[in-house]
């Protein structure tokens, strides 16, 4: 994901960046900038540093290992920008003790050290609110900390002191205020700039401030006119309702607005639409379970009930089992195969950090080793004959999705292998990517595989020189593959394909 944002900042801003790797800044270039220790964090080569947060969350748990919270907060910044924010929460949202005092995890205790040290500050997430509203309230506390009163105000303002009943009110659970001086109290501080209507330009020009104001003391009620209090009274439901500091520090872009508003600058829409036409949404386009794949859930079945006589708690080999066959029967039988104790050779690519190992594998019974044998033969002598297998090759070669370049998904690495060994004989001269976390990418070419690094593979298939990618879960975010038109995801349970239309 940093990646993906340096590749931004210098294709559609023109703007120079560098990578912090956990070792040395890295430019747009890709030019190493070496330096010693993590004191090189603040030395950065460019004005823009892009920084993973887990480097931050690391060092908050083992400060005797890192420094680099501290460092970050030696330095004054004119922007800090976070993506994925809502990551800066609580650390616990006990039903009924939401409003108590908050206990920050150790994300959202450094944003709201490091909030005072930026002149702007802008918090990126499509859900500021995951459990309870008061996420959205200690996000705006971010933007809030230090000096800065525009946002909730000073540390008297009734948004800091009573913050569980304001979010009652705006979201209608609680009846708005309509006394007269309990609504200017919440209004004035902080009180809303001129550019929000008329009403506040009134409200402004009574009090003889302008917008550098942020914050009047709630005793300046006595110099109101009857006519402006009149109006305050007149205000406040639209205040509560469209006015107050949630609605203006909270700002909501909907990909409905982007692909259809234009851009002033451009008279182009923010975001081209790309419209998706999805398959496997009917039962028409379900794989239907083969007779042989029915027995072989059923051994699974049996195994994990023979197990669970034996052993608590072990419910989840059976979602694990018939997860993995699932995705494909090759999958399945390695897993089974673990289970049982059978070691793959060691220059096998195909390792895979989910395999199971456990001792209560090493004192199974005869009665469980003969179901989890069966479930393994079944698999193994019909893994040729797989569904999953035949479905890809329809859509790849009959309906020519190749030429559109395709993405395919996995959960599993084993899957992954599995699909790009049955597809290499079939598609001839065309490479073939694989993205995966670890060593493990790289790149089939005429059948042989090449490991390449991840960035090489992106650049390939960016330049229409790799027009199938498969990938595990280390593809699923972080990547511009726009020139792929049409994706699959092998898991079963999720929507199998799309393509671009």
């Amino acid at each position: 994901l940093l990646w993906q944002w340096q590749d931004e900042m210098k294709d559609l801003l023109d703007l120079p960046s560098a990578v912090w790797n956990g070792r040395q800044w890295v430019d747009e270039e890709g030019i190493e900038h070496p330096v010693m220790g993590d004191e090189g964090i603040i030395r950065g080569p460019r004005r823009i540093g892009i920084v993973s947060y887990g480097l931050i969350t690391y060092g908050y748990s083992n400060p005797d290992k890192s420094k680099v919270p501290e460092l970050l907060k030696q330095k004054r910044y004119e922007c800090i920008i976070v993506d994925e924010a809502h990551r800066a929460r609580r650390k616990k949202l006990t039903p009924g003790q939401e409003y108590h005092r908050a206990q920050p995890n150790n994300l959202l205790a450094f944003l709201n050290e490091i909030s005072g040290k930026t002149k702007s500050f802008l918090l990126a997430t499509a859900t500021p609110v995951q459990l309870n509203p008061i996420e959205a309230y200690d996000l705006l506390s971010i933007l809030a900390s230090g000096s800065n009163t525009s946002v909730l105000g000073n540390r008297w303002s009734l948004w800091h002191r009573e913050n569980a009943r304001s979010l009652e009110i705006i979201q209608g659970r609680e009846p708005a205020p309509t006394d007269e001086y309990e609504i200017w109290r919440w209004l004035c501080n902080p009180l809303p700039p001129a550019s929000e209507g008329r009403d506040y330009v009134i409200i402004r020009n009574a009090l003889g401030v302008d917008d550098d104001t942020t914050t009047v003391d709630p005793a300046t009620w006595e110099r109101l006119a009857p006519p402006v209090r009149s109006r305050i009274r007149r205000t406040g439901e639209d205040f509560f309702a469209h006015h107050n500091p949630y609605i203006r520090h909270i700002v909501r872009r909907t990909r409905e607005y982007l692909e259809t508003t234009l851009n002033p600058e451009t008279h182009e829409p923010y975001l081209k639409a790309i419209r998706v036409k999805l398959y496997g949404e009917d039962d028409t386009d379900a794989l239907y379970l083969t007779t042989y794949l029915r027995e072989a859930y059923e051994s699974a079945e049996e195994f994990c009930r023979l197990l669970s006589k034996r052993e608590k708690g072990t419910g989840f080999l059976k979602t694990l089992l018939l997860r993995r066959a699932g995705s494909s029967l090759y999958a399945g039988r390695l897993t089974a195969e673990s289970m049982l104790g059978i070691r793959r050779d060691g220059s096998d690519p195909t390792e895979d950090e989910a395999e199971p190992t456990s001792s209560i594998f090493a004192e199974m019974t005869e009665e469980e080793k003969e179901a989890l044998h069966r479930f393994t033969m079944i698999l193994k002598e019909h893994e040729n004959e797989d569904p999953k297998y035949q479905r890809v090759r329809e859509l790849l070669f009959d309906e020519g999705w190749i030429d559109r370049g395709c993405i395919i998904f996995s959960q599993y690495y084993d899957s992954i292998y599995w699909l790009a060994e049955q597809l290499k004989n079939e598609i001839g001269d065309e490479a073939i990517g694989i993205y995966a976390g670890g060593n493990k990418s790289g790149i089939y070419e005429r059948g042989i595989f090449q490991r390449a690094s991840r960035e090489e593979i992106k650049t390939l298939v960016q330049k229409g020189q790799i027009r199938l990618l498969l990938g595990t879960d280390s593809a699923s975010e972080g990547l511009n593959l726009q020139r792929l038109g049409t994706l699959i995801n092998l898991e079963i349970g999720r929507a199998s394909c799309r393509e671009r239309v």
